[in-house]
């Protein structure tokens, strides 16, 4: 409960700092364990973060905060077409020196600490 609080909070924290009027849900899946958490697309104005469980019952606050950030930042990048699907799909078939290089996750990597810093500051004002 304490974690779902945490990724609503997450979400609502990034959303309005880009000013995003759209659904993003979540849901615990048994994905690639490789990955600890992935933002699908669903439909216009719809997207899922999927989590994957070993990672939310082992997982800090800080690299929970981190990681659903950085997914709602791909968020952003899909609402204002500055990545696409088509491009999104080619890398994870590119391996993964295209994954470290491509502009969006840079980008996604980026802000990661910037929110971690705004969420210590604030947190009590999404949760």
């Amino acid at each position: 409960m304490y974690r779902e609080k945490i990724i609503k909070g997450v979400i609502a924290m990034v959303s309005e700092h880009f000013n995003l009027m759209v659904n993003i849900g979540y849901l615990s899946t048994n994905m690639n364990p490789e990955y600890h958490t992935f933002c699908t697309p669903v439909s216009e104005g719809f997207y899922l973060i999927e989590a994957h469980p070993n990672f939310l019952k082992s997982c800090t606050e800080e690299e929970l905060v981190r990681v659903i950030s950085h997914e709602v930042v791909h968020v952003k990048q899909f609402e204002l077409e500055e990545i696409s699907e088509k491009a999104w799909k080619h890398q994870e078939l590119g391996g993964e020196l295209d994954y470290w290089f491509a502009p969006w996750e840079v980008e996604a990597r980026g802000y990661e600490q910037a929110f971690v810093a705004l969420w210590n500051q604030k947190w009590e004002e999404w949760v």
